[in-house]
């Protein structure tokens, strides 16, 4: 069976590899039909051969590939990944999404939360995960109290830097680090080192040396930094309710008075890394198991 994939290019690509390696009796191939003429190319010479395709994100506007799939009368799986689920509830308040992908889909959400959300836009979905990974476990022992979260370059806002700062200059002793922006056009306080881009070791080596994560999205994903983060033991600090998170509104007072908690917490366990956190993720983010469950899933859908 041969399954093509498109959509957010970080989540599609991330698929084709992952569904190939652990499902090689079946063949899913990413075109790239957001940014790239050849990707498209691609995506329209493939399709009369495919059994359907799927969607690494949610459509509720006007797409010229679907619009063919419809045509071919071929399978569709929107998987709804974040802000995809902001812009059909946005459309549904006007009265202007396009429902014929969304009622011809099967589709499925990668957080929680997307089955009320999409409510409001009539999408039926069904949480499905896909957030594993690889390397699970911290021997560590902090040096010191730290905390470490994740802001992008001209999203700061979205992401709760202005919290962030606020805690830094509550707490001029903590130390902060951010990855993602390099602070550019920002005033950083003295105690926040501003990271910019890292690689995939250097953000594993951050995880299992920090003891705090934290993550204040104005809206958000089932984010593969929070999977990350619990498996090395991090006490995770999230503005949504998750298992094992420390769930906070986006309000200066909240962070800082949880940063204080977690600090005794972790002194009082001998500045070391959360081991019931590391246990519960040797099942929950095992890549075998979530990926397969996501395939089973997909294959339900698309042999319907």
């Amino acid at each position: 069976m041969l399954l093509l994939i498109n959509g957010i290019p970080y989540f599609a690509e991330k698929m084709e590899t992952d569904f190939n390696e652990l499902d090689p009796k079946n063949r899913y191939i990413y075109c790239n039909t957001y940014g790239s003429i050849w990707g498209k190319v691609k995506f329209f010479v493939l399709l009369p051969f495919a059994r359907g395709v799927i969607s690494a994100n949610g459509v509720s506007d006007r797409s010229r590939a679907y619009d063919w799939l419809l045509l071919w009368k071929k399978k569709l799986v929107l998987y709804w990944q974040g802000t995809d689920v902001q812009i059909a509830v946005n459309l549904a308040r006007l009265g202007t999404i396009n429902r014929r992908y969304i009622d011809h889909a099967g589709n499925i959400g990668v957080a929680p939360w997307f089955v009320e959300e999409l409510k409001e836009a009539k999408v039926e979905v069904k949480y499905v995960p896909y957030g594993y990974v690889k390397h699970i476990g911290n021997e560590s022992t902090y040096s010191e109290f730290a905390v470490l979260t994740y802001i992008a370059t001209g999203a700061e806002d979205f992401y709760g830097w202005q919290y962030v700062r606020a805690l830094a200059l509550a707490r001029p002793d903590l130390k902060i680090t951010v990855v993602g922006s390099n602070g550019e056009g920002l005033d950083v306080p003295a105690n926040v080192s501003m990271l910019g881009w890292v690689d995939e070791q250097k953000m594993l080596d951050l995880f299992r040396s920090h003891a705090v994560f934290v993550r204040l999205t104005e809206h958000d994903g089932k984010a593969f930094t929070v999977a990350q983060a619990l498996a090395a033991g991090c006490e995770v600090i999230w503005t949504y309710t998750y298992k094992h998170c420390h769930t906070i509104k986006r309000v200066d007072q909240e962070l800082i008075d949880c940063i204080a908690a977690l600090e005794i917490e972790v002194k009082e366990r001998g500045m070391r890394p959360n081991a019931k956190l590391i246990e519960h993720s040797l099942t929950a983010y095992d890549r075998e198991k979530v990926v397969g469950n996501l395939l089973t899933n997909i294959h339900e859908i698309v042999n319907g």
